[in-house]
């Protein structure tokens, strides 16, 4: 029996189908991506397909899924804004909900959850009952949904300048990753020269 691999997002340019953003060039959008997939060869047994594509969610650096089995995905249209594209997200990036509703395994729905300068190339999220933890350096921004409406009711900023932490990437993996305990067990492990740790109630 085939184990299947899903590839939800493709690895396409930092272009935006917004009305202030430049028109999609030829390496995004769904084609695009279809092609991507089949530049990728798939260990004996798995299986590759596209779960969605520009312009439903656009450079995803990260996800996770709910219990609902939707994909909770940060974008980075605003990545390296010093590059010369700039901001293309004038808005603010976006955290998107991407739901396969009548089970084809494609994504046909999408919600935007939140969008703001806040979330910015946020790389890290973590989806855990009515509560989304999204790192972005130095800070870790926490989500509440408090009746279920895919809208957060609340939010805070939990950790401040995690120490240790002003890469993005690096907050993503040992912060996020793998849930609020393995942020906990990182901060414990800090360099003990490092500045104190500003935690917000949690």
């Amino acid at each position: 029996m085939k184990r299947l691999l899903l590839v939800p997002l493709s690895c396409c340019a930092l272009i935006a189908a917004e009305r202030n953003a430049p028109p999609p060039g030829p390496g995004s959008g769904p084609e695009a991506a279809r092609q991507q997939l089949a530049a990728l060869h798939p260990a004996e047994g798995l299986e590759i397909s596209l779960f969605a594509s520009e312009p439903m969610v656009v450079n995803p650096p990260n996800m996770d899924i709910d219990a609902r089995g939707r994909i909770w995905v940060t974008e980075g249209a605003n990545y390296r804004t010093f590059q010369k594209w700039g901001k293309l997200r004038p808005g603010g990036d976006r955290i998107v909900i991407l739901e396969d509703t009548d089970g084809d395994g494609i994504a046909d729905k999408q919600k935007v959850f939140y969008q703001g300068e806040d979330v910015n190339a946020a790389l890290g999220i973590c989806k855990l009952g009515n509560k989304l933890y999204v790192s972005r350096a130095p800070n870790i921004l926490v989500f509440t949904d408090e009746n279920g409406d895919d809208i957060p009711d609340k939010k805070r900023n939990s950790v401040q300048r995690f120490a240790g932490c002003r890469s993005r990437s690096r907050l993503a993996r040992d912060g996020v990753w793998a849930g609020w305990e393995a942020l906990l067990q990182y901060g414990e492990r800090s360099a003990p020269d490092s500045p104190p740790r500003r935690f917000a109630d949690h």
